[in-house]
């Protein structure tokens, strides 16, 4: 068992797929992004993260963080993957 990493995402930039490439080389599996209205570029990002098995929550328009922290944390919850925690990161990996 571990815990599953919530990213929720707003415009992210190359900095996402790095991220979600790190914490798998970490050994972390459980791992749930939430695109966050983003659009464009973001996109393509988005779709380079389902590529690595890794779901992708997604609002139509921009919620605010807040809403999806929120929805990330309602999809861990249904799939039941936060039995171990549940620890936020922002997108960019800094936090």
């Amino acid at each position: 068992m571990q815990p599953c990493v919530l990213i929720p995402a707003y415009r992210p930039d190359d900095k996402l797929v790095a991220l979600v490439r790190d914490l798998r080389a970490a050994g972390l599996e459980r791992i749930v992004v939430v695109d966050d209205g983003g659009e464009g570029r973001s996109a393509a990002l988005f779709a380079e993260v389902r590529k690595l098995n890794v779901p992708v929550v997604k609002h139509v328009v921009n919620l605010g963080k807040g809403r999806a922290l929120k929805s990330g944390l309602n999809y861990i919850l249904e799939h039941g993957l936060g039995d171990d925690g549940v620890i936020t990161a922002d997108a960019d990996g800094q936090h």
